[in-house]
Order: C-alpha cells, then sequence, then structure tokens
C-alpha cells in the first residue's frame, strides 16, 4: 500500500513544489469562480426580484432557501461586504502561493515581488470585472 507522504515525496522530488500547494491552488480557484459568480448574481438581482423569489420559496416550503433570502433582502450591504471580504482574502492566498512557487523556482528576489504583484493585478482583473 502506497501513503499519501511517498506519492507526496515522489511529486515534490519531481516539480520541486509541493502537490499539496497544487491542491490548495486548486480549492481556492474553485472557490473563488464560485464566490464570483454568486457576488454577481447578487449584485444584478434587484429588491423587487429578490422579494419575489423570497415569497416562491416561502409557497415552496423550502425553509432554508428563505431564510437565506430573507437575510439577503434584510441586509443586502452587508452580505457584498462578506462576499467582497471572502473575495479578496482567496486573492490574496492565491497570489501569495503563487508567489511562493516563484519564489521556489526562481528564487527570492526583486522579481519575486515584480511577479506576485502582476499575479495580484491578472488575478483582480479576472475574478472583479
Amino acid at each position: 500500500m502506497i501513503s499519501l507522504m511517498t506519492v507526496s515525496a515522489d511529486a515534490t522530488a519531481m516539480s520541486g513544489f509541493p502537490v499539496e500547494a497544487v491542491i490548495i491552488g486548486v480549492i481556492l480557484l474553485v472557490l473563488l469562480t464560485l464566490l464570483a459568480t454568486i457576488d454577481i448574481a447578487v449584485s444584478r438581482l434587484s429588491d423587487v426580484n429578490l422579494r419575489r423569489l423570497v415569497s416562491e420559496s416561502e409557497e415552496t416550503l423550502k425553509q432554508k432557501s428563505t431564510s437565506i433570502l430573507k437575510e439577503i433582502l434584510e441586509n443586502r450591504p452587508r452580505f457584498r461586504f462578506v462576499l467582497s471580504t471572502a473575495l479578496q482574502i482567496i486573492q490574496v492566498g492565491f497570489t501569495s502561493l503563487v508567489v511562493f512557487y516563484i519564489s521556489i523556482s526562481e528564487g527570492v528576489g526583486v522579481w519575486t515581488l515584480v511577479y506576485g504583484f502582476a499575479m495580484a493585478v491578472i488575478f483582480s482583473i479576472l475574478f472583479r470585472q
């Protein structure tokens, strides 16, 4: 039986980068995409449409959906703030992971900061526009 540590050590030796970091990066990108989609959907949703969704969800007796939609309706700025904060935290985490990878592959130097800044700008544009 091959353990995870053996597979991880072999993959690290081949690429010079821990497999766990790649897995974390993929998870962060999936979360970033999901939250960005939710953020765009909520920003495009008017109060009238949101009230309509609440009434439809009450009619179908979906208590969990109804409570979430009512919370969004009552505290829309707070919900948007939480989404924006989560998006920014994930962007910083992913950018830090990319900078970590670059510093491993090329060594630590001035260009590492330039690459990190460039990655932050690119990911901000991709997921916030």
